[in-house]
């Protein structure tokens, strides 16, 4: 069966689901078409990485046809609904692992992707679920969350672990620069810093030089070179705590809902690396971690004493890496890879 990936970049649960289909069927079956740079992973093959542009979608089809399954990572949808016109006899897995119209921007052609009958819908979060089916009321919305994969739980945890907390992932230098506020760290990681926490941050190429600019303004908050999807585990594994929470200070309100509503790597990838977690107002898988593998609190003045007591939790690892895996979601995956395949002639 031969795949094709299909997103704006190669991240986050476009990694783990990319390494779990070439677990299921072989990685020289899975092909990788990208609109941004991609990152180097380990094991990824350079000769299985494609570009593509917005101006030159033709081209794009006609390679994607000759695909069994055409598997679309998406925000807005208007990538999806060009394909589902260009390709009207095949059927799309769309994963949604954003949701553009839930952060108040227009997404105009998300009813009608939604409604197809040739899009195959995956979510990320349950809420997300919730909040898209009355837009296809009639169809099955699958979900696969960001947990991580069994090969990630196997990462040997060190005797010793650097003190502190660490960070990885999306930063902004400014709450009210762009459309992710809700990442701007600067009050909570000041709290912690003030208190003689480190913090160590290993952000994203987006926007790197502006973010590290500000950051370094910050005394305790050490900035590293950003890190490959595919290593943040082993990285995590090294440090006490890892941060998870959203900035809701100067935010547009909507967008800050949007992220409290998801579920990010970030909730999870601490229980392959057995790293408890420090979170502020971290959304909805608080309500899974919280008291469990990690400690919440809505104040920024509480995160010092929520650090030393995180620090005490003693989680069952074991247990956890059991329940938040991705493999358990193989059947799920496999059915839509089979329905996707079965509309090719």
């Amino acid at each position: 069966m031969k795949i094709a990936l299909v997103a704006n970049d190669f991240s986050a649960s476009r990694v783990k689901i990319w390494r779990l289909a070439s677990k299921l069927y072989g990685s020289a079956a899975v092909n990788l078409f990208m609109l941004n740079p991609i990152q180097v992973q380990t094991g990824l093959d350079t000769a299985r990485c494609h570009r593509w542009t917005r101006n030159n979608l033709d081209q794009l089809v006609r390679e994607l046809r000759s695909y069994h399954v055409i598997h679309v990572f998406c925000d807005a949808t208007d990538l999806a609904a060009k394909l589902l016109q260009l390709i009207p006899d095949r059927r799309i897995v769309v994963h949604r692992h954003d949701i553009s119209s839930l952060r108040g921007i227009d997404d105009p052609t998300e009813p009608w992707v939604m409604a197809h009958p040739n899009s195959l819908i995956v979510v990320t979060s349950p809420e997300h679920e919730r909040w898209l089916q009355p837009l296809c009321p009639n169809k099955r919305i699958d979900f696969i969350p960001n947990y991580p994969l069994s090969s990630e739980c196997d990462t040997k945890t060190p005797a010793s672990r650097i003190k502190g907390v660490v960070y990885y992932g999306g930063l902004v230098g400014d709450p009210g620069s762009t459309g992710t506020g809700y990442r701007f760290y600067w009050p909570q990681w000041s709290a912690l810093c003030e208190a003689g926490i480190d913090v160590h941050v290993y952000p994203k190429r987006a926007r790197l030089e502006e973010t590290s600019r500000v950051y370094r303004l910050l005394p305790g908050c050490i900035l590293h070179p950003p890190v490959a999807a595919d290593e943040i585990v082993s990285v995590l594994a090294g440090y006490e705590l890892s941060f998870i929470g959203y900035n809701d200070r100067g935010v547009d309100p909507i967008k800050h809902d949007y992220a409290m509503s998801c579920w990010p790597n970030k909730a999870f990838d601490p229980v392959a690396a057995c790293t408890p977690l420090l979170g502020y107002r971290a959304g909805s898988t608080a309500a899974l971690w919280h008291g469990v593998w990690g400690l919440q609190v809505e104040r920024e003045c509480d995160l010092v004493d929520a650090y030393h007591a995180a620090r005490q939790l003693k989680p069952d690892w074991a247990a956890l890496r059991a329940k938040y895996t991705l493999d358990q979601f193989i059947p799920t995956l496999n059915a839509l890879y089979q329905a996707s395949a079965d509309s090719l002639h």
